[in-house]
């Protein structure tokens, strides 16, 4: 049965040699003869190996390889020949930018000729590289922005042992000191499991509070501690709330004012604490022989 696959015109042999050339799938003879062409300065072979260029990447993964009939390979690299006979013949000019390094691109659009299956297997490898190569971007700024934020909270936590060592070296100091006075405050029954030690050194215009066993107050409200003169006017020293594990730990300065502490007290008051005492007492002590 005679062969039905119509004669490639010039043209079209041209093309299916730079698609396999650029491709990366040409044998040696075929890329001699492309380069033959190219530096000739043919311009049907330039517009060639540019539509081959820029179209292929269209074709990956829309063709199954499909090996091309030998009858029609064979006419196409003998209308190569003619074209590049003819070419030399009328006294191409080298064209040097058309010398380009063969490298693997991706397939062509409408090209049926099943040359262009080895082509889509190379656009896919090279779409797998690039693939690849972004994945390990990707990784390495992950892992870049994960040891920034590891350093951070290094540095935080070195801040904040920073702090407490200032902290328990001014107790310390309060501590050794004769003018310091300590006040117990006890649980009220509002809170019967809480207790708290209250640190009040005058000298220093300084007080630490530290207490156990107090409900968190949550986001409604706070707790404030006050003291109370021997006037009996009550002075606000600090609105907090209580950690998870229900302890407290406050070192603050003492506000000014006249009069001798007698008491100390802890009340619960709005969001923010309040002027004067409007909550229950949470936990009371007296200082021992007046502040």
């Amino acid at each position: 049965m005679p062969d039905a696959t119509p004669e490639p015109t010039p043209d079209d042999a041209v093309r299916a040699l730079m698609l396999v050339v650029v491709a990366g799938r040409a044998e040696p003879e075929e890329q001699v003869r492309a380069k033959a062409l190219l530096d000739a300065g043919d311009p049907a072979a330039l517009r060639a190996w540019s539509e081959a260029e820029t179209t292929l990447a269209a074709l990956a993964g829309s063709l199954e390889p499909v090996p091309p009939p030998p009858a029609l390979r064979a006419r196409l690299m003998a209308g190569i020949a003619d074209a590049a006979t003819a070419t030399a013949t009328a006294g191409g000019v080298p064209a040097a930018a058309a010398r380009r390094r063969v490298t693997p691109a991706a397939a062509a659009r409408g090209w049926p000729w099943g040359l262009v299956g080895g082509a889509v297997a190379a656009a896919l490898t090279a779409a797998a590289f690039f693939a690849w190569s972004d994945a390990e971007r990707r990784s390495r700024a992950q892992t870049i922005a994960a040891l920034r934020a590891e350093v951070a909270a290094q540095r935080e936590a070195l801040f904040s042992l920073e702090a407490d060592r200032v902290r328990l070296a001014s107790l310390r100091t309060a501590l050794a000191s004769r003018a310091v006075e300590l006040v117990v405050l006890a649980g009220t029954p509002a809170q019967p499991s809480a207790h708290a030690r209250l640190l009040w050194d005058a000298d220093a215009a300084r007080f630490y509070l530290y207490a156990r066993g107090l409900r968190p107050a949550g986001d409604a409200g706070d707790y404030q501690l006050w003291s109370v003169d021997d006037a009996g006017i009550k002075r606000s020293l600090a609105v907090f709330d209580a950690e998870a594990d229900g302890s407290v730990a406050l070192q603050l300065e003492l506000p000014g004012g006249e009069g001798t502490a007698v008491l100390a007290a802890i009340t619960d008051e709005p969001a923010g604490g309040s002027p004067q005492p409007t909550g229950s007492f949470q936990l009371l002590g007296e200082f021992p022989a007046g502040g």
